[in-house]
């Protein structure tokens, strides 16, 4: 047993496996692969009124899944989100993503009762303990199967029940999964365009395993692996993918291309163009303000300051892409909804408006009239932490899912200089028998 448990621990140290199982989902391309919804092309023509409306949902673990369910669900309520052609994601953004792209159609998995009580639960205690799960433990130590794989499983048992992109339905807003190559360095979107750069066909693939390379934060996750079928070499070669924060922490820059290259490409261009961004995003935590040592124990084996630093590259990395779109985080002066040119190097182009749903919204210098409600709403939901379950000091994951649910609520609802400039702008655009009033 001994020598058994030496060898185990020799080959881990070398960084390698002894069967290459479990390596990649992904098939090869074939002839009679089915188009899936997530590479359908838009028509200009036929979009609702000839306007273009899109949803860019934010990374931030199971804070972000919430909060993006709940504002789906306001945009529902007053008509807007049925006029959506487009949903982009990142990270945990994509768990409501990928649910609300198999089965909106389904009101019996589409409600708020379901979808709260599927969102609300405990992904990442479930993750951790199927690690000791007897099977799990040899598949991990001695073929490619990793951490990830054991979060995919978790996925499926509760959301996605072994889906793939081939089982959505084809009518629906176009959703796109985001994440970062780490062999190109770029973003990586699940669409057949992408998959067929690899020779390689989508609608096989799980879906679960697009959310957790949509969500796979270095430090806690393995890369996703897949196969690149394009090469011809005798060497099997691959791509690995991780979380998509490094490349776009909003899932706006995928729209921005979508506008660019097909939308606004043609003759015939949109009538208008209006997007809702979703930020999960905590405003001003304040990290390590009232500590003198910000080191843990383990930090004095291994300083974990490396996830900090991380943590501030994606911060200005998503102020860079806000940037692109007209707003400047953290100006007073800058509202919740702008406009913004589509081609930056036509200043008299097409231009197109946009919702930042921000938690930043929810503190009192942003927004002078907040009640006293709201401000307590926003300190809660700036303080839940990133991770695949809701926790923050003080509160039980139900009370803090539904501060989630009330912060989309004031957001969407009672914001309403901002509600009544976006409805207005629909109402302008056709949109006249929406419950939205201007």
């Amino acid at each position: 047993m001994k020598r058994v448990a030496l060898l185990v621990v020799s080959l881990a140290l070398a960084g390698c496996s002894i069967l290459p199982l479990y390596t990649r989902a992904n098939e090869r391309l074939v002839e009679d692969a089915r188009p899936t919804r997530a590479t359908r092309e838009i028509a200009v023509k036929d979009l609702p009124k000839g306007v273009f409306v899109g949803i860019a949902i934010s990374g931030g673990g199971s804070r972000a899944a919430n909060f993006s369910a709940a504002v789906l669900f306001e945009l529902e309520e007053l008509g807007l989100l049925q006029n959506v052609s487009a949903i982009s994601s990142i990270s945990g953004g994509s768990l409501t993503a990928a649910y609300y792209g198999l089965f909106s159609h389904d009101a019996e998995r589409w409600n708020r009762e379901r979808v709260r009580t599927l969102l609300g639960k405990d992904f990442q205690t479930r993750w951790i303990s199927r690690w000791f799960l007897p099977h799990n433990m040899v598949r991990y130590w001695l073929t490619d199967f990793d951490r990830s794989d054991i979060m995919k499983g978790v996925f499926d048992d509760l959301l996605f029940e072994k889906k793939t992109f081939g089982d959505m339905p084809p009518a629906g807003p176009k959703i796109l999964i985001n994440a970062t190559s780490l062999t190109t360095g770029r973003q990586f979107r699940f669409t057949d365009q992408d998959f067929r750069t690899l020779r390689s066909r989508l609608d096989t693939y799980p879906v679960s395993h697009a959310v957790m390379a949509s969500g796979a934060f270095p430090g806690a996750f393995n890369n996703v692996t897949l196969q690149n079928y394009a090469t011809q070499s005798r060497r099997p070669h691959y791509v690995h993918l991780f979380d998509g924060g490094p490349a776009d922490n909003l899932g706006i820059k995928t729209l921005l291309r979508l506008l660019r290259e097909q939308i606004y490409a043609s003759n015939e261009p949109a009538r208008g163009c209006f997007l809702f961004v979703v930020d999960a995003y905590p405003f001003e935590r304040g990290k390590g303000v009232l500590e003198r040592d910000t080191r843990r124990t383990l930090d004095f084996i291994l300083d974990d300051n490396v996830l900090d630093s991380s943590d501030v590259l994606l911060t200005l990395r998503r102020e860079d892409v806000l940037h692109e779109v007209g707003f400047r985080v953290g100006d007073i002066g800058s509202k919740p909804y702008q406009e913004f040119v589509i081609f930056p190097d036509r200043p008299d182009g097409p231009r197109c408006s946009v919702w930042h749903l921000t938690f930043q919204r929810l503190v009192k210098r942003f927004w002078p009239s907040l009640s006293a409600r709201g401000e307590e709403v926003g300190k809660v939901v700036n303080e839940i932490s990133t991770q695949y379950r809701l926790q923050a000091p003080g509160h039980t994951p139900q009370q803090l899912q539904d501060y989630l649910y009330e912060a989309a609520r004031l957001l969407v609802r009672e914001d309403l200089e901002n509600r009544r400039q976006a409805c207005a702008w629909f109402h302008g655009h056709g949109f006249t028998d929406l419950p939205c009033a201007p």
